[in-house]
């Protein structure tokens, strides 16, 4: 076995495991929210429009009942799929760092770097927010600091927080189905290009390991 099959099999492996976990509770996730759904039938939610002009064209009776619940699902299940596969696309970031950084330190460390990797990412767009303004205020020398070090993360670490759904959704001009979905798609291509380039560093880190 090769030195890249080797790291390319445990970052599969890794993200096989990862993607099953998500499966599982993406699958109790859409169960929870059916049943919540239940105890609000006292205020159901309406029928979308396309299921009700899908089950027009159905004869009257348990084909169309069939394919009313088959729709409720399909909806459901496309509310909450771009939540999931934000999510899965953080995941793989991580793990990608997570097998580059095991070729070189042990696990305890590799733990520790990952999660001050996932704090930092999602606190880089504060810090360079919060450097602007210093500059803005009073151009001094902490106020270079600052604004260095918070472009450098920006620079250097992952942008977890393009993986978070809600900012997408609840700003006050919430995206269009269409731009959502390149929007969607564009974070996802993201996250598999910074993990490809993770693991190719991770590849020449490994170069010297030996196997045995």
């Amino acid at each position: 076995m090769s030195r890249r099959e080797f790291l390319l099999g445990k970052y599969v492996g890794i993200l096989m495991a990862a993607l099953l976990m998500f499966g599982f509770l993406g699958w109790y996730f859409e169960g929870a929210l059916l049943y919540k759904n239940f105890l609000d039938r006292v205020d159901p939610t309406p029928q979308p429009e396309w299921i009700s002009t899908a089950i027009s064209y159905a004869p009257a009776g348990p084909m169309a009942d069939f394919l009313q619940g088959i729709g409720f699902w399909t909806d459901h299940m496309l509310g909450t799929l771009p939540g999931l596969v934000l999510a899965f696309s953080q995941v793989m970031v991580l793990v990608a760092i997570a097998v580059t950084l095991a070729t070189r330190v042990p696990m305890v460390v590799n733990l520790s770097t990952v999660l001050v990797v996932f704090v930092l990412s999602h606190l880089t767009p504060v810090l360079v927010a919060v450097g602007k303004q210093a500059k803005a205020r009073d151009p001094g020398p902490v106020a270079q600091l600052l604004g260095f070090v918070s472009n450098l993360f920006d620079v250097l670490l992952p942008d977890l927080e393009a993986f978070r759904i809600s900012p997408t959704l609840l700003s006050d001009n919430p995206l269009q189905p269409r731009e959502f979905i390149l929007y969607l798609a564009s974070v996802t291509f993201y996250g598999v290009l910074y993990s490809v380039i993770v693991l190719l560093l991770g590849l020449i880190l490994f170069e010297d390991r030996d196997l045995a």
